[in-house]
Parts: C-alpha cells; structure tokens; sequence
C-alpha cells in the first residue's frame, strides 16, 4: 500500500479559489465487482458488452443508462466529476440496475491512469467480457453492440427554436442568504403546468406565466425573486402542438374578461414573483404519449410528447422514427431544458405498450407516481417468508405472556369493523363497564415489529415502499400476505400479537387513565361498518354482548367526536366514490364509520402525547400546518378554525362539500416529522397540539416506528405512575428486553421525507386510477349531471360533479359565480381523457 496525493481546485461559496489535497491510498486488493473477487453472481446480461462512460455520458445521456440495453462500470473519478445530486441520483440507479462500482483511483493498475487503465485493468483481470469506453465521440456508436432499437438515446443535439427565456442569475445563495430572492419548491397546478406556488417557511409566492415559471418542472427546489405584476392565472388545456389535436377546444382559449376571482382575498395580501433559478432538480422520469394525428415533421429528429401528469408540460422527444411512437406510452427521462427552446428535452427509454389498454394504462399511472415495485414477486427480494410460520409465532407469543413480557386479553370481547371484504385488520376494540361507573375502552392494533425486525431484509423492502396502495380492483400491499393478511391481521377467532392502548372514561368523555402494553388478543368477531351498524340498531336484547359492546363504544365516541368539534377540530370528511363489483357506488357513511375513526384518532393522540412524553428528542410525529390563505365565498366565516367548521355546517349538502374541497384545495399537506427537528407540532385539520400514526402498521411504515419507539419506551423507562394532561394517570409496565438499546435511532430526516413521498405518491396513483375506472364506466353513456363552480379563472372555471367525484376545467365565456350550480354533460372523448388525463365536460343550457 502507498500513498497517492491528489490536488483539485474549485471555486468557493465566497468565490474565491481554493486549492484542496487529498490523500489517497493505493492498494492492489480492489474488488473487481464480478464472481473473482467475491461478488454475486449474475443471472442474465442485459448486453453483450460491459461499458465505462465518462462524466459527459453519464450526464447527457441518462435514458441509456436507464435502459435495459446497459451493463455498466461506473469508476469512481468519474463520480467525482458529477454534482452532488447526480452522483446521488446515479448511486441510486446503480442499486437499482446493479452496476458495479469501481474505486480506480485506489486502485494500484488504474491510479491517475484514466478510463484507458481501467479498460486494459479489465481486459486483463477479468477476460470472458467485452469492455468498451463510451464518451462523446464513442457513444453514438453504441447501437452496434445490442441493437438499433436504442438509436433515439444517442441523439443528442442542441435545441433552438426561437425561444428566449431569462438567463439563470448568478450568485443565488448569495442573494439567498441576504434576503433577496426565496427558495423553495415550486407545485404546480392540475389546470396550467405554468402556475404555480413556491413556499419559504411561512411566505407563499405565486408564480403565473410561462415566462415567470422560466423553464421551472414541478418538483424542483427553485430561487425566486417578488415581483410587481400579478400576471393572469388562466386554464391551459393544450399547448402549441396540442392545437393540431384539438382545435375547437384551443380557439376558446384566447383570454376572455369573466366575473373571475370573485372568491379571491385581497390581493395586497398576495406575493407574485418569477422563478430566477433552479437550486434542485427533481428526478425527471415521465410517462406521456404522442397523439396520433400530431404532426410530427417539426423537426427531423423530434417528436413532441404529452405527459400524463398534467402538471408538466410538453416534452420534445429525440427520436429518428417518429411514427412508431405514436399511440404508445413511453417513460422519458428529461435531460435539459435550454433557455432558446420552448420545450424541455428528453429521451425515451422505455415503451409500455398501446394507449387505452387497461393494464398499460395502470402501470402508466403507477409508475408516474415512483411505484416502480408494481408487478414484483416477494421472491425478487432478500426476504424468507418461510421463517414466518404461525405455530413458532403462537409458541413465542405465549412464551412472551409467561414471562409478563405481554398481557393477556384473549379472554376479553374483542371485536373489530371494517370495510365489506377487509383481509388486512390492523385494528380491534373492546370495552366493559368499571365498578366505579366508568367505562374501560381498548383499541388493540396488530403488532407488525413482532415479525418484522429493525434492519431485516424485509424491514428494508417495507422502509421503501412505505405504504400499501389501494387501487379500484387491486391493492399493492407493503407486506407479504403471509404477514398482512394472515399472521398479522386480527382476523375472527385467530390469537395475535397485539399492541394495546387502553383508557379509563368517565361518562362525560373525560380520560382517567391510560395504559399503553404489548398483549395477545382473540377476536371474537370481525364485522363490516354496515353490518355493526345494523346490530346497534336492533332492537336491543339482553345478554347480547356484542350488542352491548358497541353501544358502549358508540356512545362514548359520540361524546369524544362533539369535544373534540368543541375544541376546533375540521369535519373535512368527502364523499367517495368506490369500484365494487365491476360497478361505479358512492361509500356508504355509516354510525360505526364514525365510531371507529373516533377511537383511532384518541389512540394516535394518546400514543403521540405517550412518546413524546418519554422520548421528546425523536418521536414520529405527524403535523398539519394552517393554509396561507382561506379562498372560501363572502358567506363563510374564516376567522378561527371552530367559526369555519360551524360554517360549513350550516351550508347545505351539496355547498358543504364545495365548501369542503376547495378549503382541503387551499390547506398545506400534513406531514411526517421527528420531534426534535421543530417547534411546532400542531395538527391545524384535528385541532389538536400533537398527533401520529398508530393504528396501521400493516399498510403503514411510520406505524410501524412509532411501534418501535414505544416498545423502546417500554424497555427503558421506568414506571413512576405520572399524570399527563389529555392521558389522565399513565401506566405501564417497564419490560428488560436484551436487544433494546438506549441510544437506539427509529428514523431521522431522510426516512421522514420518503415517508411523505410515497404518502403522496399512494394518494395520487389511487386516484388517478379512479378516474381511469369512471371515465371507462361513464364513456359510453355521456350522462348529464348536476355541476357546482369551484374555481374561476379569466378564461374558464373549475366545475365539481358530485355524482362521481369529478373536479375538472372548463374553457368558457360565461359569467358564472363561486358555488352556482350548473348542468354538465360528460363527454365521450378518447383523446383528451388518454391523453391529457382530464374529462371532456361539456356545459348544458
């Protein structure tokens, strides 16, 4: 071994020169990254060849190595070379596709020798492969080796069509730190991909107009700069090239002078700025389609895409054969968007299939959202499901209550409620009557932590996925089934492991005590919500247990619902829409819906007070910051959370849930968060100083740390018998479990934000594929519908049909006012709904 020095020089944050020397130690026992040197290994070859780009490939050609057309060796130096967020966007390809990571510059035959050593260090060490390096001159010649489909990934050509966007400025965080501009991600919105708002802690810019987004793609991290004029906040269905597809709807695009905005705030008390440069860029795989009757002789080796996410614009695709692109969903990686052309650039490389397949068109949708495990066998992961067999389970489980490591309530009335054909029970409840008057209520959620351990291979897999995904006819779960709908599902007459939270209630609502414990339950019924509703409703019969059980658990979450309405809590519950049977039906709401989500949210307040309690450093919490703005109409008083919620429920049916949609439009979205990262924990929507999740680990991973965490509080802490306010008296029992540690780490920022990510990304995929399933069902029949203005624009206004859920634009001169009513029709049109996700509504007289 010997030592290498290497000196580089960059420019600094304050400008100035800096001359850096590292030193480096030289060896001979680098690993290669092939079966020689101890690597796994390789089942198939994507190519015949193995390449070795260099840092101009690696940047400007993304979608090869995306593709399955590449086997590669990415050298250390070369990463060197990227910037901080590509070297962390290709480190994560290369797990993904498996590509080996080469330290040459440690290693002792490639040190200071460049690309060409390690292409002779490969030829020589590991001889049955074919190597080759692709730079900018080589890589165009690539096709050769694997196959001419790849030829629109190696065009790359400058592009310049007249545009001329402002040039970035220069020094940002500079002007950053001083205070002149903001940053900020930009979100853009469903009706123009070029409006949008950019949020710095509590200020709200708006940015409107494709000159202030300045080349700006939802997602990104921008700086901004405040500016004087407001510009127009219009609807954008089509662009330039969207025309050629659907001319009628693009004539009525030019701006028309409405009664909008009538629902605004004063506008003094709005910001408007421009986007001045980009600190971040979010990753840019995009699933689209070319239309096709686009007229594709724009440019030779060009083809414009429309996105399926209608928040990003146009795209123009480098392609040599655009005709057999047309009518084809195909992911594109975004490379560039110069300031001369008004498109972004990129290049496809990969094909879905046929536009308006069903199946095409789901996975489309999954994979817009960075569900990329859609389709994976359990088996494609480093996790044994055999390990997890139920008669070892019971035989530990019951070792745990011998030891007093679990309490026993198998022989309590536990019963759960869910929906019709629930297979995954996270969650059981119980009560009885105390001899002192009160009641005793349990809420009993299934102990995942039990089967999943911290850092396990399946621990990993669940780490990423975060959530289950609930579609129309499927669900994609986080856990295996032998786990989430067996093991550890409470399902009727099976003993599980169970984390228990249980209170004392007097009759008036107020909590006495609460103790928290590991226990094993037996369920002894599991019922729909309508089902349960039924039997509280039935004529009341003594003896009924059951019966009883949930007359005393309804009763109770009634006093607890009305505290907390009292308190300032948002009804901010909607009507939804559900797929059953092959057919379109709203959810049925019923009393025992309430009732269970009622003892839910006690059971994540309770838990969230609990942890915090003992371990205020880094529990999980989950907050809801107040909205910016409320752009409610005249008759709706704003002035305090509990004035509002009386408000709305005042209004009629149909204007509460105007009222209700366009208030969730306008509020910031709740988030995942560790305790010691802010100051304020409040849950605007709940009303309530502090919340998390509990209560679905079998579909949820923040559950499943907030399981750990208060295991962790039942291992280390000692019991004292304290009084917390909204706990009453909390009990435990303290549990020595060897392998808990005090200094244990459940989560921290990174794993917070891939929480809410993929939080997100869940909802939108499960509603856009509702969308696709009552556009299927509504096609044919183009029914007219009752319609409600929820928005208004200079050029049209956003109408809600209340029949299915349906929120959409509408191009129009008429003047129409916040909340009126309308009649719609739903129009048949394959086209706009495929290829621009949104429905064709047409207004009826």
């Amino acid at each position: 071994m010997w030592k290498d020095n290497v000196s580089e020089r960059r420019i600094s944050k304050r400008l100035k020169l800096v001359k850096r020397t590292k030193e480096r130690y030289v060896r001979s026992e680098v690993p290669c990254g092939f079966e020689c040197c101890g690597a796994v290994q390789r089942k198939r070859m994507r190519a015949p060849v193995f390449i070795i780009p260099d840092a101009y490939v690696v940047s400007r050609y993304w979608a090869l190595l995306q593709s399955d057309y590449v086997e590669a060796i990415i050298c250390q130096s070369v990463l060197e070379e990227l910037s901080i967020d590509d070297r962390k966007r290709l480190r994560a390809l290369m797990r993904e596709k498996q590509y080996i990571l080469f330290y040459d510059n440690f290693c002792k035959d490639t040190s200071g020798k460049g690309l060409m050593g390690v292409l002779e260090y490969y030829v020589n060490h590991v001889r049955e492969y074919t190597y080759v390096i692709l730079d900018k001159d080589s890589v165009k010649e690539y096709g050769k080796y694997v196959s001419k489909d790849i030829s629109d990934m190696l065009v790359n050509d400058k592009d310049d069509d007249g545009e001329n966007y402002e040039e970035y400025k220069t020094n940002l965080d500079v002007l950053y730190g001083s205070g002149e501009v903001y940053r900020g991600v930009v979100e853009i919105s469903l009706y123009n991909c070029y409006s949008g708002v950019v949020i710095d802690g509590g200020v709200r810019i708006n940015v409107i107009g494709k000159e202030n987004m300045n080349r700006a793609l939802h997602g990104d991290e921008v700086y901004v700069e405040v500016i004087d004029e407001r510009g127009d906040d219009t609807i954008l269905i089509d662009e330039e090239i969207q025309s050629q597809v659907m001319k009628n709807e693009c004539e009525a695009e030019e701006k028309i002078e409405v009664n909008a905005l009538a629902n605004m705030l004063d506008n003094n008390r709005e910001l408007y700025g421009k986007i001045v440069g980009i600190y971040k860029r979010k990753t840019r795989s995009v699933i689209g389609s070319v239309p096709n009757d686009i007229d594709c002789k724009i440019r030779s080796q060009y083809v414009l895409m429309i996105p399926i996410d209608r928040r990003m614009p146009t795209i123009r695709v480098r392609t040599l054969d655009a005709q057999k692109l047309k009518g084809k969903r195909l992911c594109v990686e975004i490379d560039t968007w110069e300031n001369t052309s008004k498109y972004p650039s990129g290049c496809y490389y990969r094909e879905l299939g046929d536009v308006g397949d069903k199946d095409v068109e789901i996975e489309s949708l999954l994979l817009a959202n960075r569900i990329t495990y859609y389709g994976k066998s359990w088996d494609d992961f480093d996790v044994d499901l055999n390990a997890f067999n139920e008669c070892e389970s019971m035989k530990r489980i019951n070792e745990e209550v011998m030891k007093g490591l679990r309490e026993d309530f198998r022989n309590f009335l536990v019963l759960s409620i869910d929906p019709p054909g629930c297979t995954d029970i996270d969650d059981a409840l119980h009560s009885r009557n105390l001899a002192n008057g009160n009641i005793e209520v349990g809420v009993h959620i299934a102990d995942v932590t039990f089967y999943v351990g911290k850092g396990s291979g399946l621990d990993e897999v669940a780490k990423d996925r975060c959530t289950s995904v609930y579609l129309p006819e499927m669900r994609i779960d986080m856990l295996p089934a032998v786990l989430s709908t067996n093991l550890c599902s409470l399902v009727e007459g099976k003993e599980r492991a169970v984390f228990s939270v249980v209170w004392e209630v007097s009759m008036s609502g107020e909590i006495i005590s609460t103790r928290f414990c590991r226990s094993v339950i037996k369920s002894r019924r599991a019922m729909s919500y309508e089902e349960a509703n039924n039997i509280i409703n039935e004529k009341r019969m003594k003896g009924n247990e059951i019966q009883e059980t949930l007359n005393r658990l309804n009763g109770i979450s009634k006093i607890l619902r009305k505290k907390r309405f009292e308190k300032g809590s948002l009804d901010m519950s909607t009507r939804d829409v559900v797929f059953r049977d092959g057919k379109l039906e709203f959810k049925e709401s019923y009393e025992t819906n309430l009732l269970v989500e009622e003892l839910m949210i006690l059971a994540n307040i309770s838990t969230a007070m609990f942890t915090y309690h003992y371990y205020p450093e880094a529990s999980l919490l989950r907050r809801h910051p107040p909205p910016n703005s409320v752009p409610l109409g005249f008759h709706i008083d704003a002035s305090s959370v509990k004035a509002l919620n009386e408000s709305i429920l005042r209004l009629d049916e149909n204007h509460r849930e105007m009222a209700k949609r366009t208030l969730i439009r306008s509020m910031n979205q709740a988030v995942y968060f560790l305790s010691g990262d802010v100051r304020s924990f409040h849950h605007y929507g709940l009303g309530t100083d502090m919340y998390t999740h509990f209560t679905s680990p079998i579909r949820r991973y923040a559950d499943i740390v907030v399981h750990r965490i208060l295991g962790h509080i039942l291992s280390t802490s000692e019991q004292v018998g304290e009084n917390i306010s909204g706990l009453g008296r909390v009990e435990f029992t303290p549990i020595a479990r060897q392998e808990e540690k005090e200094d244990d780490v459940f989560a921290d920022e990174k794993s917070c934000n891939n929480m809410n990510r993929r939080h997100r990304s869940a909802q939108r995929a499960s509603w856009e594929c509702e969308k696709l399933a009552i556009y299927m069902a509504l096609r044919d029949a183009e029914p007219t519908l009752d319609g409600y203005i929820t928005g208004i624009r200079s050029n049209g206004v956003i109408i809600y049909v209340p029949d299915y859920n349906i929120e959409e634009a509408v191009l129009c001169s008429t003047q129409l006012r916040m909340f009126e009513a309308v009649r719609v029709r739903v129009m048949q049109n394959d086209q706009m709904f495929f290829f621009h996700r949104r429905f064709s509504l047409k207004l009826v007289d």
